[in-house]
């Protein structure tokens, strides 16, 4: 998926996706899902919102890990709310570092400051 992703070639990608999110997750079952995030950023860079946001409603906003605030802060943005992507980038950068998750972190950083 990540090959896929990086070589842009999404409709692979969102196919790994979502046999990933099959065979890991299965049915009811909750956490974070990099899969998930991944998928989300591709439909919101594509501009299919409501396909972001389905893939996104799958990972709590509770989740801690960098990936998700980056994702997050560009569908913020991308819906037209700068301040609030803004603010609420902040606010996943802040407790990334208090939960010690530090790798990916520039990556967010990166993206809140574009």
């Amino acid at each position: 998926m990540i090959s896929a992703y990086t070589a842009g070639q999404w409709d692979e990608a969102l196919s790994c996706a979502r046999r990933i999110e099959a065979y890991v997750r299965g049915p009811g079952a909750a956490g974070p899902s990099g899969p998930a995030l991944l998928a989300a950023e591709i439909h919101c860079t594509s501009g299919e919102q409501q396909r972001a946001l389905a893939w996104l409603g799958q990972v709590p906003d509770t989740v801690v890990h960098p990936l998700g605030g980056w994702v997050r802060l560009g569908m913020r943005y991308r819906s037209g709310n700068p301040d609030e992507a803004f603010e609420g980038g902040w606010r996943d950068v802040r407790r990334a570092r208090e939960s010690g998750l530090l790798e990916g972190l520039e990556r967010l950083l990166g993206r809140l400051f574009q």
